[in-house]
């Protein structure tokens, strides 16, 4: 048997697992850290070599093993137990057969070195030790018998103090689930405010923003900032949220001058602050905000912080307002989504396989990527009435042009397709490596007769590259391939003059999407997540690893 693993075969793995689960932005800084694309081009590994839930059937095969293992007895036979086999827990047998009771505690406590067990054997073997000495040593016996006796109080001690331990424990646990339920009982409960935590900093508790030419450097979060969006409506009005648990309302009003500080919206449980997951400004009511929490609530909030309403679903995945702002689509990571309107009663429940995004068609209707299809919904329907075909890998980005003319999908089996009217492929276009990101422009593209309105779309892969595709003949107009890390976010401005890509690799890039000539360049320090412009166009904003924001005048 001639087997061998490398720390690199297990990070592929891990790194297929990633992408396959739906995460965002963990397989990204994973792969930045672990070097997982470069080992595997080292190694000759293409991702479709890696089959779709491999390091899963690993597990599991690794599982069975262990369960032979463990009830494997020296005389070739098995014990018959109905215990199921855990991953990190130790197992502990049970069977309903006497002749084998003992033989299975001995084999499973031998397994899980149990303390117990040692201890009496430990204590028999005293014993039997003891009685040989007395024989051989007469004199000595009053002395030894006070020791025996000694030992069995402090046995008995033991054991108490034991079963103390346990009943502790069990308390302990009692009191936990005691809790959970009161946690469930309060965010079921429709008045949240008590769980909400607002906030107006003052200068001397937070830093305030530094400014620097065209360029605002916000400061408040502790930790990463994943996601910043500005508002529809007032330009000077930007959302961020963060792995410190907050989401920030940050108002810029006065480019060069102090700034009010942010809004700060914090949800405690048990005075712990829950992980924001997500946020997205409702497009017509401009002062109305969702934010979704890791534990599956979402939110929503008007611009000063005060809730709303709010829904309870598993753990969140993505939040999208509809085009004119009257319902909010929930996914969750389980494969569950739900459709509420904006005062938070529910329109709609969907069952399905694992999402990974998804794309309004219409207010009443919306498509979701697969791990191979692409599922259509009516809000007011429980099961797809279309499902689209043709992808042979995880459908990680989806998005449709302002018109919904066309709707792009990309994949990790290194392709974009183009749907037309939600019917059919018209094109495929081929990269070289997985699809992450995609996002839509309408240009004005030249003709040799007169100029018309194009549909062009931008789309990043994870060789780092990004190209440019005329979407309605499928032909690449450019390829951007000399940036060093993988593009975390990319998007066109407002009247599709210019394109933004951010990287992890710290760089901001601002590319002339006619001459496809950089415009702008920034270096920050700290790796870019998130990048967003305003509804002018004049102002962009990025979020950064470090926990801080920029926010850079284009004009």
């Amino acid at each position: 048997m001639n087997v061998q693993v490398t720390s690199d075969d297990i990070n592929i793995l891990i790194y297929k697992y990633l992408h396959e689960s739906g995460f965002n932005f963990s397989p990204a800084v994973f792969n930045m850290e672990a070097k997982v694309e470069e080992a595997a081009r080292r190694k000759g590994i293409a991702e479709k070599d890696v089959e779709t839930g491999l390091l899963v059937k690993i597990i599991y095969k690794g599982l069975f093993y262990m369960d032979m293992e463990l009830h494997a007895l020296p005389d070739e036979s098995t014990i018959k137990c109905s215990a199921p086999i855990h991953l990190i827990h130790k197992h502990r047998c049970i069977t309903n057969t006497s002749s084998l009771t003992t033989t299975v505690q001995n084999t499973t406590n031998e397994i899980n070195d149990s303390n117990e067990t040692n201890q009496i054997n430990e204590n028999n073997d005293n014993n039997l030790n003891q009685n040989n000495n007395d024989k051989k040593r007469k004199y000595e016996s009053s002395t030894e018998e006070e020791e025996i006796k000694h030992n069995d109080e402090e046995q008995r001690s033991n054991k108490e103090r034991e079963q103390k331990k346990e009943k502790d424990r069990a308390r302990g646990k009692d009191r936990k689930k005691d809790e959970r339920v009161r946690d469930r009982k309060r965010i079921k409960d429709k008045d949240r405010e008590t769980e909400v935590e607002l906030t107006r900093n003052n200068v001397n508790s937070q830093p305030s923003p530094s400014t620097s030419n065209n360029i605002i450097e916000l400061k408040g979060h502790s930790r990463d900032v994943f996601l910043c969006a500005w508002n529809p409506k007032d330009t000077n009005i930007l959302a961020t949220c963060s792995l410190d648990g907050t989401s920030r309302i940050w108002n810029i009003t006065n480019w060069q001058k102090d700034h009010t500080q942010p809004t700060i919206i914090k949800r405690l449980i048990k005075n712990n602050p829950s992980d924001v997951c997500w946020l997205d400004w409702n497009p017509i009511e401009a002062n109305t905000i969702a934010i979704a929490y890791a534990d599956g609530l979402s939110c929503i909030y008007n611009s000063k912080g005060a809730l709303r309403s709010n829904s309870q679903v598993n753990s969140v995945l993505t939040i999208k307002w509809s085009p004119k702002g009257e319902h909010l689509l929930t996914v969750t990571q389980d494969g569950f989504s739900i459709c509420t309107d904006k005062r938070g009663n529910t329109v709609g429940q969907y069952k399905h396989e694992t999402v990974y995004d998804v794309a309004w068609a219409s207010d009443d209707s919306f498509a979701a990527s697969t791990k191979n299809n692409i599922l259509f919904y009516t809000i007011k329907q429980e099961n797809p009435i279309k499902t689209l075909t043709g992808h042979e890998g995880p459908v990680k980005c989806l998005a449709y042009d302002s018109s919904k003319t066309y709707l792009a999908s990309g994949s990790s089996d290194y392709t974009v397709k183009i749907w037309k009217e939600n019917k059919k492929a018209v094109h495929s276009l081929n990269h070289e490596s997985a699809v992450h990101a995609l996002t839509w422009s309408q240009a004005m593209k030249s003709t040799s007769k007169k100029k018309e309105t194009g549909y062009i779309l931008a789309t990043a892969t994870q060789d780092h590259k990004v190209t440019i595709w005329d979407a309605e003949n499928g032909k690449k107009l450019k390829e951007f391939n000399d940036n060093q890390a993988i593009i975390s976010s990319l998007e066109f401005s407002p009247n599709g003059a210019l394109l933004a890509l951010g990287s992890y690799d710290q760089k901001l890039l601002i590319i002339d999407s006619k001459s496809y000539e950089p415009k702008i360049s920034y270096k920050s320090d700290s790796p870019i997540y998130h990048l967003h412009w305003d509804a002018l166009g004049t102002k962009i904003a990025f979020t950064l690893a470090n926990g801080n924001v920029i926010v850079m005048d284009t004009k």
